[in-house]
């Protein structure tokens, strides 16, 4: 039961990757999207300010570590609730 439970708990993790991956996708197509069609001055803020290849990873890791923990307490709440 504890192996099959921690097969589970890397799935739920690979998963948290995909739809970590599909969010950052989304964003940068629809930041494209605006700013090619929109010519609007604060994205040039927004380029010139945020767009380093560090923080950008930061935030990509900051994002997986809170879908991952939304994801496992939404599982602990549905199979392994003991009441």
């Amino acid at each position: 039961m504890i192996e099959y439970i921690r097969s589970f708990i890397d799935q739920i993790s690979f998963e948290a990757l995909q739809v970590n991956i599909f969010i950052w996708i989304g964003g940068w197509i629809l930041y494209y999207i605006i700013s090619k069609f929109y010519n609007i001055s604060n994205f040039k803020i927004l380029k010139s300010k945020y767009n380093n290849d560090f923080t950008l990873f930061i935030f990509f890791i900051i994002s997986f570590f809170i879908v991952r923990y939304y994801m496992k307490i939404k599982f602990v709440e549905e199979y392994l609730n003991f009441q």
